[in-house]
């Protein structure tokens, strides 16, 4: 046979659960015995309950506490399988109580289809004051023989509250005229409905009147300055409550690209940062840039309002940066591509020894790279002072090669002590650099 237990939450889309609200905890355990109202088991509002008719002469009481006044409904059903249901239905009932033990309700059968199968359940819906009150499961005849057949209490309240969390398009203004816009409300409450109104040339004009359903779509065909707003109402108590969003529509425009530049000539080695930034003219714009690396196209930075962008390449060769302009929700984009040549980064070790008794120096370098490094000039210095300046020639270390030149001073470098650092400039792959050595 079929089975109704673990497929209960189904129900929440049901069109009679549609506003159906439960806690994210476990389910609360019926606590025996409980037969009679002075030992309810104690449940918390929206707290789903499990619980057991053990026999026809069982009556199960259950205690709850509404902080305020508000509809009340629950909702029972009976048995794990269909068939159970189907048969037990008519056999029981829920009662609803106040504090005094005076009866308020007694539920109503109510039939559905799950997946497919048609199953019922019990229901009360009550208008209560703030209070206690105590629900009663009940035998009500003894058509069948009830032996330890569970059931399910589902509640749900309404306060008559209600609050807009948010309101938001699914496009950031500004877009184009005749393009679709979706708005979507977010709100706190149940029993909800929903209108949405448009405000322009100095009137409101409704989009979609009230209804259960959260989101609309708007395409507005003239450029102007919009306010959005969307009145929630709970339809129990009739209390609304509205929430505006200011919004730009605009008419497609020419636009055009007068540079993109970066801020670094070709060549550049690997790892240098460089940055690039584009002017245009035109309104409404944003920019996509995408980068050119070994053979491939791929998109860097998406659209944005952003006119620069800052990358430094990864691999040599061929490096381009393209940065694509267009109005924002128009399909209308211009080019342009910037082309770098990189080169490869250095890699050595360098030591510049000096000693002042024989006035002499010895310069080691290993090139660790795959290309030759020659170097041009070597610089000693005391703080922001150049004592000494040498230019070499012929000072060249080939591929993975190490090697250690001397030259000596024309004079003793009186001022040589452990503070003098060195410059060195030297050329790598075709490109000049300096470097430090402490």
């Amino acid at each position: 046979m079929r089975q109704i237990k673990g497929m209960i939450g189904v129900l929440s889309f049901l069109c009679m659960f549609s506003f159906f609200i439960t806690t994210a905890e476990a389910a609360k355990i019926e606590a025996e015995p409980n037969n009679v109202r002075e030992k309810a088991t104690s449940i918390k509002l929206l707290e789903e309950v499990e619980g057991s008719i053990t026999n026809n002469s069982d009556v199960d009481f259950y205690r709850v506490s509404l902080s305020t006044k508000g509809t009340f409904r629950v909702h029972s059903i009976l048995g794990n399988e269909f068939d159970t249901n189907r048969n037990y239905y008519e056999s029981y009932k829920l009662r609803l109580y106040n504090a005094s033990g005076q009866l308020i309700q007694t539920s109503t059968a109510y039939g559905a289809y799950l997946e497919n199968e048609l199953f019922y359940f019990q229901k009360i819906e009550a208008a209560l004051e703030k209070g206690t009150y105590y629900i009663a499961v009940q035998v009500t005849n003894n058509q069948f023989t009830f032996n330890n057949e569970p059931y399910l209490l589902l509640q749900e309240f309404n306060d008559g509250k209600v609050s807009i969390t948010s309101l938001k398009s699914n496009v950031v203004s500004p877009q184009p005229t005749n393009k679709t816009i979706k708005w979507t409300a977010k709100a706190k409450g149940v029993d909800l409905q929903y209108k949405f109104s448009v405000y322009s040339n100095k009137k409101w004009t409704t989009l979609q009147n009230y209804s259960s359903k959260s989101s609309v779509n708007w395409t507005p065909n003239k450029a102007g300055k919009y306010k959005v707003k969307v009145t929630v109402r709970n339809t129990v108590s009739g209390k609304t409550v509205s929430k505006e969003s200011s919004y730009t529509v605009f008419k497609p425009s020419d636009f055009s690209i007068v540079s993109f530049t970066a801020n670094k000539k070709s060549p550049q080695i690997q790892g240098t940062t460089i940055t690039y930034t584009v002017k245009t003219k035109g309104s409404y714009l944003e920019y996509r840039y995408r980068v050119y690396e070994k053979g491939k196209w791929y998109t860097a930075k998406n659209y944005s309002s952003k006119k620069s962008y800052s990358a430094f390449p990864y691999y040599t060769g061929t490096y381009k940066v393209a940065v694509d302009v267009r109005q924002k929700g128009t399909n209308k984009v211009k080019t342009k591509i910037i082309t770098l040549t990189i080169k490869e980064a250095p890699a050595y070790r360098m030591n510049l020894n000096y000693d002042y008794s024989k006035n002499s120096a010895s310069f080691f370098i290993d090139n660790n790279g795959s290309k030759t490094l020659t170097v041009n000039k070597i610089q000693l210095y005391n703080g922001n002072k150049v004592i000494y300046s040498y230019s070499p020639k012929n000072w060249t270390v080939k591929v993975q090669g190490s090697k250690t030149f001397t030259f000596k001073p024309k004079n003793r470098l009186a001022t040589f002590n452990s503070s003098t650092y060195s410059k060195i400039t030297y050329t790598y792959d075709g490109i000049k650099h300096t470097g430090k050595l402490y």
